[in-house]
């Protein structure tokens, strides 16, 4: 059974590469304007987050969590940094570790993806993904952070 995926997007550009994919609806997004985050999570339940990197960033998680609470998100899903919780670490990683506090924070179940787990895995395995899923191969520690 497929599942019905939304992309948000920021520019009309980015959402014509999605045209021609199947089961794939677009919507634009401004972090910066609440609304359409709101709009965003309409008939979602679960979340993947990516978002670009910005100095405001925690302000930015903090309207992302509060529009995810109000429509009801059951999951979300965030793509993390290694090292993000070592002090005093890195800019990057402490910025990482803030959107992590916001989303724990937030009571909706969550799970953080590590960025170089999953690169490392696959070079190292020099095997394509879901070959290596297929074998049951796929490492439990590429998850490091979750909480259902």
């Amino acid at each position: 059974m497929g599942q019905n995926v939304k992309a948000s997007v920021h520019t009309q550009s980015k959402a014509n590469k999605f045209k021609d994919q199947n089961g794939i609806d677009t919507v634009s997004i401004d972090f910066y304007k609440p609304e359409t985050i709101a709009d965003a999570f309409r008939h979602v339940d679960r979340v993947f987050l990516l978002t670009p990197p910005s100095p405001d960033m925690t302000n930015l998680y903090s309207t992302l969590i509060t529009e995810a609470k109000k429509n009801d998100i059951k999951c979300i899903v965030k793509l993390s940094v290694i090292g993000a919780d070592i002090e005093p670490g890195i800019t990057i990683g402490r910025l990482h570790r803030q959107e992590e506090k916001i989303i724990e924070e937030s009571g909706i179940p969550y799970t953080f993806l590590l960025k170089m787990k999953i690169k490392r895995m696959i070079l190292q395995a020099k095997k394509p993904y879901h070959t290596l899923k297929q074998q049951k191969s796929f490492p439990r520690n590429l998850v490091e952070k979750y909480r259902t």
